[in-house]
């Protein structure tokens, strides 16, 4: 992608000792985070360095934008469609109250907002994004055919007539 450009950068420095410090501080990246990083490259007319490298990868995530995701998501996730940029971004939206989120103003919201989402990045790993759970209506809000009922009933009624070991 850069030819001589890249050797000329990395010149007097021994290859095997730069494989190994790019490879320890990459250790942790995801082969899409590097993807992206090497997407990033594209663009650019010289290679960049270890730092400028791990940035294009592991971009730095806006509050705001990630505010604006998590209102968006939320929305998408009551018919599971939600899809997050980032892991961090959903647990930092688990620690509020969905009320909070979807009704306030990011204004409102900014300095609380913020110092979650710092505190879940600084986590560095994160569980997996778990699928939304169907929610079961409150109690006395279901309607039960009474025919259904009586059927169900009857058939609890006729097992338990039966011996223990016959259940």
């Amino acid at each position: 992608m850069y030819g001589q450009k890249f050797t000329d950068q990395w010149r007097g420095v021994d290859p095997t000792y730069l494989k190994s410090v790019w490879s320890e501080e990459l250790a942790s990246f995801s082969v899409d985070e590097i993807k992206r990083g090497l997407a990033a490259c594209r663009t650019r007319p010289w290679p960049p360095t270890l730092p400028e490298f791990l940035s294009l990868s592991r971009p730095p995530i806006d509050p705001e934008s990630a505010f604006i995701e998590a209102v968006r998501e939320l929305r998408k996730r009551e018919t599971n469609e939600d899809t997050w940029s980032h892991p961090a971004i959903f647990w930092a939206t688990r620690l509020f109250a969905t009320q909070d989120l979807m009704g306030m103003p990011y204004v409102g919201i900014k300095n609380r907002w913020t110092k979650a989402l710092n505190e879940q990045l600084e986590l560095g790993t994160w569980p997996e994004i778990p699928q939304r759970l169907i929610e079961l209506p409150a109690p006395g809000q279901t309607a039960v055919d009474p025919a259904k009922v009586k059927q169900y009933l009857a058939e609890l009624r006729e097992r338990m007539s039966r011996p223990v070991g016959e259940r």
